[in-house]
């Protein structure tokens, strides 16, 4: 089976159950069986990651403006890094 998590993609040897024990006990992300091997996996991640951005960025100061983010900033501010992510992991998708 192909395993669609970042470091299969970059050749590395790591499955994707792998990835998933590791996402539950790093981050808290709980990956559904039926999505491994399979690159929705990798969307259904993105999507955790943004609620988890959104969810923690207020607490955090905004270098571009000295304060804490607001609700709309770090929603912003999580969408540019999910976009960003998704551009990255479609370039690691195209055949070599």
């Amino acid at each position: 089976m192909k395993s669609y998590n970042t470091l299969a993609l970059r050749g590395e040897d790591y499955t994707d159950h792998e990835f998933k024990e590791d996402m539950a006990e790093t981050s808290g992300i709980v990956i559904p069986e039926h999505l491994l091997y399979r690159p929705e996996m990798n969307d259904y991640v993105l999507n955790e990651v943004y609620k988890q951005t959104c969810s923690t960025l207020p607490d955090e100061v905004n270098p571009l403006t000295g304060v804490k983010y607001t609700k709309d900033e770090a929603q912003e501010h999580a969408s540019e890094l999910r976009s960003q992510a998704k551009k990255n992991l479609n370039a690691l998708m195209q055949p070599a």
